[in-house]
């Protein structure tokens, strides 16, 4: 008989931050178990080492006696079971850092992330499990598990398990019914929240993302989780749930209301892509160490670029204003001179040491799999569109993927991959392998676009200065500070350094970001200026000579007179009636 394991996750005293946790196991059969606490989590790939917040690891029998512990590795603790065939382990974590990856306890809620928890029983993480939360009077627990006749939370396996973050405290729970299916809203913090409003667009974003997917919700019960407070940010994608963070002011003006629900769609595209449509080693997972996939720009490319699409499908936002989000990331793109570094693969494959550990040089040697995965999704889309007379589209490449390998659980491989993109999508998918995925080739995106009757136009920012630098800059208590120096711009020619204070140009004294910008407006390309700035401590000076202005806008507007295709396409793409 397998054994039968039940965690308890406990907020007795929230303001020292600490959760207690208890794992105990029956039916055990062998001379010793291994716990092991995961090193990451799954949709944020970075190693973050969770096991050094756990306190006071112990075990004993049911009846209280110890048992020996021995800690083999920094995440793995063995119990000495001395013949003794159940047990329980009991330990704390310390929880004080609120991000959607990880969590945090105070005297207002208890947040946690699975991973962060939960330790696993080596060698069984495919059995079934269950879950109690104890938490101080008052206080109410969501989380998107169903719960058996005694009030325990149960979950399928350990995957499951921690893949469903709870909110437990004094947060507002909204309802709402969406394709005949509950959903929820955790709703911690305040600010200028409308909750109608919210349960209305996030019905509203359910059954749009759900459309794509013929309408159809591949779960039983969804649970939001939405965190408000000061300069928050980020998601989370979980199998039934997510996890938001926005600032707590984020609801007006609408500009400011549109990111949260670019965030929501895109976070909740990820019930079909990421969570079910994934990559075949994302799933079941080896918490304790990295897990490389080329295919990220896949998962979070095609979804950041179907938030957009989906926000305009959904009638969120009008035709012009998602032109211009997509205008903003071609800008975006095309500002960073690492995209022409690094391939998309490697910015896969290298999320773990480089994406999630940006440096002051990562804007000139890499380049996001978010933002250029999403721009190859909208060549790819478009391209299919165009050689199909718009009989079929990158949606139709999500809904196979959907049916034939989410649906079934199954993960899939490159090679597999681009053997559908090629037969679903009836194009050549090779050249955008060698060019665009292995390759460092600019985007053609001026092509792509004019395939949907646009024209793409760059231009200098009116009013900004004519003269480039190639310096990124940031203020602090101390005045201007260089951020990042860019490839084979005039500062690095000058010897400029991320890091500098910069004092004074030409003699006089850099009193902010704004007068700097005010005297790059007086000069020209190819004349000299003068730089004073601290580096080290030390005072140094250091001449530049301007280049020419780097285009920093860009336009995508529709043709006068678009083609019939054209027409289609871009009416067909952007879900206009």
């Amino acid at each position: 008989m397998p054994p039968q394991i039940e965690y308890t996750i406990s907020m007795l005293r929230p303001e020292t931050h600490r959760f207690q946790l208890t794992v105990e196991v029956r039916e055990w059969e062998g001379a010793h178990a291994d716990l092991v606490l995961p090193a990451w989590t799954p949709g944020s790939y970075l190693i973050r080492e969770f096991a050094r917040h756990v306190e006071g690891f112990r075990a004993e029998t049911l009846d209280g006696a110890p048992l020996p512990v021995t800690r083999l590795s920094k995440a793995t603790w063995r119990v000495e079971m001395g013949g003794e065939r159940a047990f329980r382990a009991r330990y704390e974590v310390y929880a004080n850092e609120l991000t959607v990856r990880t969590s945090h306890l105070d005297a207002t809620h208890g947040y946690f992330n699975g991973t962060n928890v939960f330790t696993y029983l080596d060698g069984y993480k495919e059995q079934p499990v269950t879950l109690r939360i104890e938490a101080p009077e008052g206080w109410r627990a969501s989380i998107a598990l169903p719960q058996d006749e005694k009030g325990r939370y149960e979950a399928a396996n350990y995957d499951i398990l921690v893949d469903s973050p709870g909110e437990v405290g004094t947060h507002r729970v909204l309802h709402f019914e969406a394709l005949g299916k509950p959903h929820e809203v955790a709703l911690w913090g305040t600010g200028n929240e409308d909750e109608g409003a919210l349960r209305r667009d996030l019905k509203q974003v359910a059954e749009g993302v759900a459309e794509m997917f013929g309408s159809e919700l591949p779960y039983e019960r969804y649970l939001f989780i939405v965190h408000l407070g000061d300069r928050l940010s980020g998601g989370l994608e979980h199998r039934d749930s997510t996890t938001l963070a926005v600032d707590r002011w984020t609801f007006t003006p609408r500009s400011e209301y549109e990111k949260f629900l670019r965030l929501a769609v895109h976070e909740f595209f990820h019930v079909w892509n990421v969570k079910r449509i994934r990559p075949h080693n994302l799933g079941p997972f080896d918490y304790t160490q990295e897990v490389y996939t080329p295919l990220l720009w896949v998962m979070e490319g095609f979804t950041t670029y179907y938030d957009v699409i989906l926000l305009r499908r959904a009638g969120f936002i009008s035709e012009r204003r998602c032109l211009e989000m997509l205008a903003e990331r071609i800008g975006s793109y095309r500002q960073q001179p690492g995209r022409l570094v690094q391939s998309l693969e490697e910015s896969s494959l290298t999320a773990w040491t480089k994406f999630y550990r940006q440096d002051e040089n990562y804007i000139n040697t890499g380049i996001s799999y978010y933002v250029k995965g999403g721009l190859v999704a909208l060549m790819l889309d478009l391209e299919i569109r165009a050689r199909t007379e718009n009989r079929k589209s990158l949606d139709d490449v999500l809904r196979y993927l959907w049916q034939e390998c989410g649906r079934r659980d199954v993960g899939f491989t490159g090679e597999q991959f681009e053997q559908v993109v090629t037969r679903v999508g009836e194009i050549e998918f090779e050249p955008y392998l060698r060019r665009f995925l292995r390759g460092v080739e600019e985007l053609p995106l001026e092509e792509a676009v004019e395939r949907a009757g646009l024209r793409l136009g760059s231009h200098v920012r009116e009013g900004g200065p004519r003269g480039w630098t190639g310096l990124l800059l940031k203020s602090d208590a101390g005045g201007v500070v260089v951020k990042n120096v860019l490839r084979d711009s005039p500062a690095e020619a000058g010897g400029l350094m991320a890091g500098d204070r910069l004092l004074a140009i030409d003699g006089y004294e850099i009193r902010d970001e704004k007068f700097l910008t005010a005297r790059l407006r007086e000069r020209e390309p190819g004349e000299s200026i003068t730089l004073h700035l601290f580096r080290y401590g030390l005072l140094m000076e250091r001449s530049i000579v301007l280049g020419e202005a780097m285009p920093d806008s860009v336009t995508l507007r529709p043709v006068e007179n678009p083609s019939p295709l054209q027409r289609r396409i871009y009416e067909s793409w952007l879900g206009r009636a």
